[in-house]
């Protein structure tokens, strides 16, 4: 699919929520991506399938129990950011736990190529806001190309499943050049830790 075609009919599913697929562990990624052609399909600073790290950790190395229990109203007064955008947090927190057992991974656009995100706590309805991961962008990310690897929010390149403490974040990160890349965080209840981080800045932003 053409990528201003793909941009824009994302740009319309957006409010409908991110997809909720579950995964491969982060091994069998890099495994899959190591198989791909090697033809130059797109431009040298674009992020690529074949940049994932075959040391990477694995979805199954952070395992958790799913809750199944009743949901909690989430608490969209506490903190400033839940106040600006509780519409988008209380719609997505519908959906139920699809992160780190009893959380949800709640997504709203950000611009074309932006999005934001806020964690809900299924069980206790606290909702947080992870300064180290509060917009994410996918600008210069090959879309086909991660296409053989799910999970995937095909937007903004977001992996993660309701079994596991780990998320992969592939592009930008808080508009910081620095922080473009693929990033590993693992989640402890309370912030997101990065594990990993493989920096490819911009060439343009090297300059």
């Amino acid at each position: 699919m053409p990528r201003l075609l793909r941009t824009a009919l994302l740009a319309l599913l957006l409010p409908l929520g991110p997809s909720m697929l579950h995964a491969a562990d982060t091994a069998s990624m890099a495994e899959v991506a190591a198989s791909l052609p090697a033809e130059e399909a797109y431009p040298a600073d674009y992020l690529r399938a074949r940049d994932l790290p075959s040391h990477a950790p694995a979805f199954a190395d952070y395992a958790v129990p799913v809750y199944r229990g009743k949901l909690a109203t989430p608490d969209v007064r506490t903190h400033p950011r839940s106040k600006l955008f509780r519409t988008s947090i209380r719609q997505g927190a519908k959906a139920g736990p699809n992160f780190a057992g009893h959380y949800t991974l709640v997504f709203w656009g950000c611009g074309s190529n932006c999005l934001e995100l806020a964690i809900v706590d299924a069980q206790t309805g606290q909702v947080f806001h992870p300064e180290n991961l509060q917009a994410v962008d996918n600008l210069n990310v090959a879309f086909e190309d991660f296409d053989v690897l799910p999970p995937a929010d095909s937007f903004a390149m977001v992996k993660y499943r309701p079994d596991s403490r780990l998320l992969l974040v592939i592009g930008g990160i808080n508009e910081d050049e620095r922080l473009r890349g693929i990033s590993y965080f693992v989640w402890d209840g309370k912030a997101l830790q990065r594990s990993l981080f493989v920096p490819r800045p911009l060439e343009s932003s090297n300059e």
